[in-house]
This record gives structure tokens, C-alpha cells and sequence, in this order.
């Protein structure tokens, strides 16, 4: 068996402990933080997410809509966190849409008016999903709710990624994501149901009665909407010719390329946990 050389074992090394860093930092903060910080985590992730899609991409190259998609996002977290009325989210909306799209009326042109759909898209829909978790939160047992996006996106991404190591022959989606096999898909999807089976056991063990049968559910069809996910935005970084969206997380990537597969995770568990109960 070939060796990895000693830059690739130091790569997969601090891989892994910025996956190990990152991930109990976000548990801490989603478990035990208060509302406040919740909401301070969930800006950054907003945050950073509409200035790389903005950015990296280079969909958007007036500083002035860089900042305003920026700004906006985060606004969404706290507007959701204090329940901010629909007339105002309406009014809101259409403030945004009405600055994003100043370039284009003043210049006439056509690649201006592209940059403010951009603009308005990394500004509300990433930050909207995000929001999310706040909705979540107002649940049952919705603090521990906080982890079921996660636990269903990252364990489906890792036994993915060891499926598809392991077991990969036939290609998933060539054109989009070169490296993903269709072994790794159903690896995947296995993975996002054997983490939520984990994570229920752990809670009924803390004494929380849950269902194993929705919590199951929930893993594999996360899973499943968690890879739409990351093959969606592989689809828009393959598009303009970029590996990641960042630099934040190193040997990761940025925000975007971590949670791509948790915003569409997301709306799986918050449609599940609404509809059924919990135990």
C-alpha cells in the first residue's frame, strides 16, 4: 500500500483537528449559550456565508453590495430571534431589493442588475435557512433539537467520504463533483441515519424520551437532502472554476463548504420534528 507523504499526513492531521475544534465549538454554543449568543454564532455563519458566496464566486464586485449582503444577513438572524413582523420583513425585502439593484438603474447594465440578484440571493436565502435553528429552538426539547441538522449533515458527509474511499466505483454526478461515487451516496445516507440513531440513544439515555423510528427518519432523509446540498453548491463552484468558497476553516474550506449540506439538512429536521412527535 502506497504511504502518504509526510505534507498529505500533516494535511489530513490538522483536517481533522479543525473538524474536531470546530465541531464541539458549535455544539457548546447550540447546547449552552444563551439566546444572545446563539444568535451572535448564527451571524457569523450568515455572515460569512453571503460575503463568500458574493465574493468568491465574484457574482458581486461593488464593495457597497458585498457589504449590504453581508449586513442583511446577519439582520435576518436577529429579526428572526425577535419575531419581527411580517410587514416589516416585507418592507424589509424590498428596501434590499431596491439598493442591490441602484447599479444597475444609474449604468444600464446588464451585469449590474446581475450582481444585485446575487446580492439579494447571498444576502436573505443562506441566512434565512439559517434562521432555522431559531425556530427550532422554540420546540420541545428544541435546544437538544439545535444538533439534529448537524448530527444528520457531518456523520452522512464523513461515512460519504470513507464509503467512497472504500467501496467507490461508479460515478455520482461527474460534472459537478468528480470525486463522489454512488456507493458513497447510499454510504451517506446510511451514515446520516446511524448518527441520528446515535444521538437518539444518547438522549434517551440523559432520560429524554425520543423516537428512534423519527429520529432514524430524520438522519436518512437529511442525508439525502444534505448531499442535494453539497452537490448544489459544488454545481456553483464548478461553474465559475473554484475548489472551496473560502479560506476560514483550513483544509475545509470556508463556512459555506461546511455548511452547505446542514442549510438543506435544516429545513428536513424542522419540517420533521413540526409534524411529529418527539417521543
Amino acid at each position: 500500500m502506497k504511504q502518504a507523504s509526510p505534507a498529505r499526513k500533516k494535511a489530513l492531521l490538522v483536517k481533522a483537528l479543525v473538524a474536531v475544534v470546530g465541531s464541539a465549538g458549535s455544539v457548546c454554543v447550540l447546547l449552552m449559550a444563551p439566546i444572545w449568543g446563539v444568535c451572535i454564532f448564527l451571524s457569523v455563519v450568515a455572515a460569512l456565508a453571503a460575503y463568500e458566496f458574493t465574493t468568491a464566486t465574484r457574482f458581486v464586485t461593488h464593495r457597497y453590495l458585498v457589504v449590504l449582503s453581508v449586513l442583511h444577513a446577519v439582520g435576518v438572524i436577529w429579526a428572526a430571534a425577535y419575531h419581527l413582523a411580517p410587514v416589516w420583513w416585507g418592507m424589509w425585502l424590498f428596501a434590499a431589493f431596491a439598493l442591490a439593484f441602484t447599479p444597475a438603474v444609474f449604468t444600464e447594465k446588464a451585469a449590474d442588475a446581475q450582481e444585485g440578484a446575487a446580492a439579494v440571493f447571498a444576502a436573505f436565502v443562506p441566512s434565512g435557512i439559517t434562521a432555522l435553528f431559531l425556530y427550532l429552538m422554540q420546540l420541545e426539547n428544541g435546544r437538544l433539537l439545535l444538533l439534529a441538522p448537524l448530527v444528520a449533515a457531518w456523520a452522512a458527509d464523513s461515512l460519504a467520504l470513507l464509503g467512497g474511499m472504500a467501496f467507490g466505483k461508479h460515478k455520482l454526478c461527474p460534472r459537478v463533483s468528480p470525486n463522489k461515487t454512488v456507493e458513497g451516496f447510499f454510504c451517506g445516507i446510511l451514515g446520516g441515519a446511524l448518527g441520528m440513531l446515535i444521538y437518539a440513544l444518547i438522549l434517551r439515555a440523559c432520560g429524554h424520551g425520543v423516537s428512534l423510528p423519527l429520529f432514524i427518519g430524520v438522519g436518512a432523509v437529511g442525508a439525502l437532502f444534505g448531499a442535494l446540498g453539497d452537490l448544489t453548491f459544488s454545481a456553483v463552484k464548478r461553474s465559475v472554476g473554484i475548489k472551496d468558497f473560502g479560506t476560514f476553516m483550513p483544509e475545509h474550506g470556508g463556512v459555506l463548504d461546511r455548511f452547505d449540506s446542514v442549510l438543506f439538512a435544516l429545513p428536513v429536521c424542522v419540517l420533521a420534528f413540526s409534524l411529529f412527535p418527539l417521543a
